[in-house]
């Protein structure tokens, strides 16, 4: 990144200093100059269940509705905590659904629940049910919590032959932890014959090894994966009085630079840095800098025809004219 920098610095009106030059050395970073973030860098704390999904049991009977909710309590626990927060649950201990069921408190709640609101499942969902209905089933059914048997395990075999980067790393993530089937059937007691047959789940699934499997799967793998091989460029934008054609040709030239000198495998995005103040994004003195706000001169662009206010005031007044004036309606 810092041979990127550089680079960029070169082909614009940036400050190039004798410290550029040592590539050996940490990047010289200053508030008001090129940057360039990687992904990984501004992602949020990934998943705050991330130690006790990782952890062993924990100890039963100590749960209450007013704490979160922890995987050894499966979708019993998730279900009174839902209806106790005021929607509206089963009419059995049916498995929690990981795809939004209809319901307007479903992403807040397991945003609070969970640390992150599912997603995959719902993709793996949404699949499998068109592949159903391709084959003409008219009411496809869920993503299977086992092995599917009889004539439901050669349309099984199908889908799960057709290309899905998603499950594929799921298959991945799982043989890495567990390596052998034999020990994810004992972990989970369920006779999955194969790891590639193993789908996404759309529920929570019923042995709490599953659930912890998924919560860091899910809260942890997925995040990585959307932030690896990819950075941000910002630009330092310092005037407000900056022609837009201007802007729009130092965006195209740093593009160019980029995509000349990047690694083959990355993916990035340019941006100024005021749309980089985001809330849970931008950092001070490093992709922001506090200064005089509004009142900087820098800030103030020149007044135009048509366009500048000499000021500003509210219309109102008293309910009543006062000194004994009338108010004539306009």
């Amino acid at each position: 990144m810092h041979g990127l920098q550089l680079a960029l610095k070169l082909a614009h009106p940036d400050r190039v200093t004798q410290d550029d030059f040592q590539l050996d050395g940490p990047p010289k970073v200053t508030p008001s100059g090129i940057r360039i973030v990687e992904s990984f860098q501004r992602m949020p704390n990934l998943r705050r269940f991330s130690p006790l999904a990782a952890g062993g049991p924990g100890v039963p009977g100590t749960h209450t509705l007013d704490s979160f909710w922890s995987p050894e309590e499966s979708s019993a626990g998730l279900w009174a905590r839902f209806t106790a927060s005021g929607g509206n649950g089963p009419s059995s201990l049916e498995p929690f659904p990981l795809y939004d069921p209809g319901s307007a408190l479903w992403t807040s709640f397991c945003q609070v629940q969970f640390g992150f609101v599912p997603g995959a499942g719902a993709r793996e969902r949404e699949r499998w049910q068109a592949f159903q209905r391709s084959r003409g089933v008219t009411e496809p059914a869920d993503v299977p919590a086992g092995p599917p048997v009889n004539a439901e395990a050669a349309v099984w075999t199908d889908y799960v032959g057709l290309s899905s980067r998603e499950r594929r790393l799921w298959q991945d993530f799982l043989s890495l932890r567990y390596r052998t089937i034999e020990r994810l059937r004992g972990a989970w007691a369920l006779e999955w014959e194969d790891f590639s047959a193993i789908p996404l789940p759309d529920h929570l699934p019923a042995a709490e090894s599953a659930v912890r499997d998924w919560l860091i799967f899910e809260g942890q793998r997925l995040p990585m994966e959307a932030g690896a091989h990819r950075f941000s460029v910002l630009l330092p934008r310092a005037r407000v009085d900056v022609p837009p054609e201007m802007e729009a040709d130092l965006l195209a030239s740093a593009r160019h630079v980029i995509e000349l000198e990047k690694p083959a495998h990355t993916r990035f995005d340019i941006r100024f840095y005021w749309a980089m103040n985001r809330i849970g994004e931008a950092r001070l003195g490093l992709d922001t800098s506090i200064g005089q706000g509004s009142r900087a001169p820098e800030l103030v662009p020149g007044a135009v025809l048509g366009r500048a206010y000499a000021g500003a005031a509210f219309v109102g007044g008293p309910a009543t004219p006062p000194g004994g004036r009338r108010l004539l309606a306009c």
